[in-house]
């Protein structure tokens, strides 16, 4: 071991490596190729990381907007509930039901499983897209 730190043992290994320029050259261009690869490589993975950042963002905007018209959608909904309930009540006292009466309320118990469908996949989706910390 007390070989290794002689000052004449590093003198002798530098002159031998020296002495053999024909080894240090390619193995000069070889560190070069790899570090060149190692940066082409990083600059590919930040520009993938980059651009799912960029699609993440884009999602949750999509996802923003999606929500915010499916509460409008709620809101009409409610308001064409209320809308029905006066109309029953002033058709009640009529002596025969309206058949469309009946569809516009089947239509509106369809809307309203529609959009708590919707609901529901846009908090998975909400779920999905929030990075976790």
């Amino acid at each position: 071991m007390d070989r290794l730190l002689t000052p004449e043992f590093w003198a002798t290994q530098v002159s031998l490596v020296m002495s053999a320029p024909y080894v240090i050259v390619p193995l000069l261009l070889l560190a070069a190729i790899i570090i060149a690869w190692t940066i082409k490589e990083i600059r590919r993975c930040r520009a993938r990381r980059d651009a799912a950042e960029t699609r993440l963002q884009q999602a949750q905007d999509r996802h923003q907007a999606v929500r915010e018209n499916l509460a409008h959608l709620q809101f009409l909904i409610v308001q064409m509930s209320e809308k029905i309930k006066k109309l029953k009540a002033e058709t009640a006292a009529a002596p025969g039901r309206s058949p469309i009466l009946d569809e516009i309320t089947n239509d509106s118990a369809k809307a309203k499983f529609s959009i708590v469908n919707l609901l529901h996949a846009s908090h998975e989706l909400r779920r999905i897209l929030t990075p976790e910390s």
